[in-house]
């Protein structure tokens, strides 16, 4: 192979390298909190207007209402975000949920997951999501998130 030929091998290869990349980054998409709050209104649950996007505040609620939680993910790496029932846990219990799917052209687009919760009993805990493959129980998540909830009596 000539040394032009090894050079465009090289350079195609970095291009490919770059644009696969671009389809690895997770970012949180408003249109995604757009489309998830869309199928919450056309469903009966009580969270379109409560959708916590990674809060950075704790997520406020009262005994009998549901509350969600959306954070970016990207299902095509294997990875999906699992909720670690804690101790506290009884004061809640997770409904549903969902992966929604990047509107992306884009191979590997990040979408986004959403975690309906409802709320049991009142007091304050920490709700705890680990990102990791479901078969590599024995490896550490790759990232753990805590949302801190308050629950009001009703």
């Amino acid at each position: 192979m000539s040394l032009t030929k090894k050079k465009w091998l090289y350079i195609i290869t970095i291009s490919s390298l770059v644009c696969l990349s671009g389809c690895l980054v997770k970012q949180s998409s408003p249109k995604h909190i757009e489309l998830i709050t869309q199928d919450l209104k056309n469903s009966s649950s009580a969270c379109a207007k409560q959708i916590e996007s990674v809060p950075e505040q704790a997520i406020k609620t009262s005994v009998g209402l549901d509350f969600c939680i959306a954070i970016p993910s990207n299902s095509s790496t294997g990875y999906a975000w699992e909720y670690i029932p804690s101790p506290d846990s009884k004061k809640i219990k997770l409904i549903e949920k969902h992966y929604y799917a990047a509107e992306s052209n884009r191979i590997g687009a990040a979408g986004m997951e959403l975690f309906i919760f409802s709320a049991q009993a009142s007091g304050k805990l920490e709700i705890l999501l680990a990102y990791r493959r479901h078969w590599e129980k024995d490896i550490s998540p790759a990232i753990t998130r805590k949302f801190e909830v308050i629950i009001q009596p009703k």
